[in-house]
Formats: C-alpha cells, structure tokens, sequence
C-alpha cells in the first residue's frame, strides 16, 4: 500500500510542475497591468458606500510608469461623499526618488518626496 501512495505522490509532483508559460505570459500584457479608470467604488473599498458609475479614478502612464492620476473623492464630516475630476496628481521619478504633486481644488499645490533604498521607502516628506 505504501509503494502506491509513494507512486502516486511522484505522479501528482511530477505532473504539477510542467513548464506551462500560459499564465505568465498573462501577466505580462501592460494594458493587463496599467488600467486607465478605476470605479471609486472599488478602489476606496469598503469605505465608499454607494456604487456611481461616473466616479472613478484616470490613469496615465509613460513608458510602464504612471505619470498622471486625475480624481479625489471627499468625504465630510457628515457622511456625504463627493467626487471631483478635477483635481490631479502627477509623479516623476529619479535614481532614488518618487515625487508625488497634488493638485488641490482651491489650487494649492501639495508635494510628497518619497525616498528609497534598495526599493524600500527610506524617507517621505510632505510640504505645501
């Protein structure tokens, strides 16, 4: 009984590690992993309480970074939600340093400076 259960179990790890590239190939299409719109609702999961297909979040990439992300949901202090497209944030990038600009609805212009090392957030600064 033993050399069976030993026999099936080569069988089951053998046939379990083929070299089928499907599924990596998948991942590997950009419009798969830079989308351009996000409901709201489903990125400020569970938070965001009622589902409005005119509130989502814009994304634009350039050469596999985002750059530019239009919309920003405000929630006040009484439970209502509101949706503007019109304020921004763009990001730019160097060696080291993810830059982060949010634009605001009364056109102030909030800046984050991300440092990293060795891919791991070293450092983050905020001025306005």
């Amino acid at each position: 009984m033993q050399k069976y259960l030993y026999i099936l179990f080569i069988l089951c790890l053998t046939s379990c590690s083929g070299n089928d590239d499907s599924s990596e190939n998948q991942f590997n299409d950009s419009a798969l992993l830079e989308p351009n719109k996000i409901l709201t609702y489903y990125a400020e999961l569970p938070t965001v309480g009622s589902l409005n297909s005119n509130w989502y979040y814009e994304f634009f990439y350039e050469n596999g970074k985002l750059k530019r992300m239009n919309g920003k949901l405000v929630k006040q202090y009484n439970g209502i939600e509101m949706f503007s497209n019109s304020p921004y944030s763009t990001l730019s990038y160097s060696a080291n340093q993810v830059i982060i600009e949010h634009s605001e609805t009364d056109g102030d212009i909030k800046k984050v400076i991300n440092t990293f090392d060795n891919d791991r957030l070293k450092k983050s600064e905020m001025y306005s």
